[in-house]
């Protein structure tokens, strides 16, 4: 093997295959360890999925002069009726009305820990570490801890695969992503672009367009591209019994995976969607963004790829200009200030609610 086939095997139309860690990878030892773990499953001995979705500023609820826009009038059992009818109707959580059955609605959350420089900032890395935050800056603080979807990722997740984490938002912003955490100070970079996510769900994120279309309309397999070069590397006199069986698991868990995401029949129609997001980071094609990182979402819980997501709907705090009835709006931000201003002064915002 030489040094650039260590780490990856190069197929047609320049797909890369990243090869495992031949001399410590122990996949028996990572199943035992699982098994030991003792996770919760569900009945039927499928774990449940998780999904955190995370939208930015708050909510419009009692404070101060402000009426009451966000929970419903009385606490209790919920219902369609209730949920969308009077005096609930002009409440936020009103637009679920048709979701009743199947919601929870749970009040009197808090950060643990207190927000002295930028609530938006040092709340984001609680939500899911309830942790405390250290170094940094000010707009980008450390979270002390792992969050929740990694946890969940390293007990159920096949093959020990990372959580799937998704942001629709800018590739940069003052305050960016900070809702994933591989472990104390280590923010995991979130993808902005649903289809990135889809074809890398598939195993084909680094080949070019062209080939990433005839992987998925003929149903290959990313090993398919690879199969001259996979062939020699597992009969080269160089590799030990091990690392042969090894690399052999790692391919055959490659086409498991493909073939029971295949085996999902994603609707071609969402592939075009995807392809029809130019540039995932725009302010315009946001919320066509969140639904596609959404789809992508649904499609890896159903096919087994991944037990935990998390998608971060804007930055900290959230700059999305969003239309509504054909006109375009201020920035979230502002809106949720009241005022043109990310900060404490600035002109009023007319009709802001």
């Amino acid at each position: 093997m030489t040094s650039s086939r260590r780490r990856f095997l190069i197929g047609l139309g320049g797909v890369a295959v990243a090869l495992p860690l031949l001399d410590s990878l122990d996949w028996a030892a990572n199943r035992r360890s699982r098994r030991r773990a003792g996770v919760a499953r569900a009945d039927d001995g499928v774990p449940h999925p998780v999904v955190v979705v995370r939208a930015g500023n708050g909510v419009q609820q009692h404070w101060n002069t402000e009426p009451e826009h966000f929970w419903p009038a009385a606490t209790g059992a919920i219902s369609s009726a209730i949920l969308g009818g009077s005096p609930n109707a002009d409440r936020a959580t009103s637009e679920l009305a048709m979701y009743a059955g199947k919601l929870n609605l749970v009040k009197g959350l808090n950060r643990p820990f207190g927000t002295p420089a930028c609530g938006h900032a040092e709340s984001l890395p609680q939500v899911l570490t309830a942790a405390q935050n250290t170094g940094g800056t000010a707009n980008a603080p450390l979270a002390l801890g792992m969050s929740v979807d990694w946890r969940i990722a390293n007990q159920l997740n096949p093959s020990g695969r990372e959580p799937m984490v998704l942001m629709a938002g800018p590739s940069t912003a003052y305050i960016a992503e900070g809702l994933s955490w591989r472990e104390s100070g280590m923010r995991t970079s979130a993808e902005r672009s649903p289809r990135n996510q889809y074809m890398r769900m598939m195993g084909i994120s680094g080949a070019p367009p062209d080939v990433q279309r005839r992987i998925v309309s003929r149903r290959m397999s990313v090993n398919d591209l690879v199969r001259a070069q996979l062939h020699d590397l597992i009969g080269s006199p160089v590799l030990s019994s091990v690392d042969r069986s090894r690399l052999q698991q790692h391919f055959d868990a490659i086409r498991d995976t493909e073939l029971s995401v295949m085996a999902c029949d994603a609707d071609p129609a969402l592939v075009t969607a995807l392809d029809a997001i130019a540039d995932p980071t725009g302010n315009d094609v946001r919320p066509e963004v969140v639904r596609r990182h959404m789809d992508v979402i649904a499609l890896a819980f159903a096919c087994g790829y991944t037990r935990a997501a998390t998608l971060q709907i804007g930055e900290g705090n959230d700059q999305t200009q969003y239309t509504i009835g054909g006109t375009l709006l201020p920035r979230f931000h502002w809106i949720s200030h009241r005022i043109y201003s990310d900060g404490a002064d600035g002109a009023p915002i007319p009709q802001a609610v």
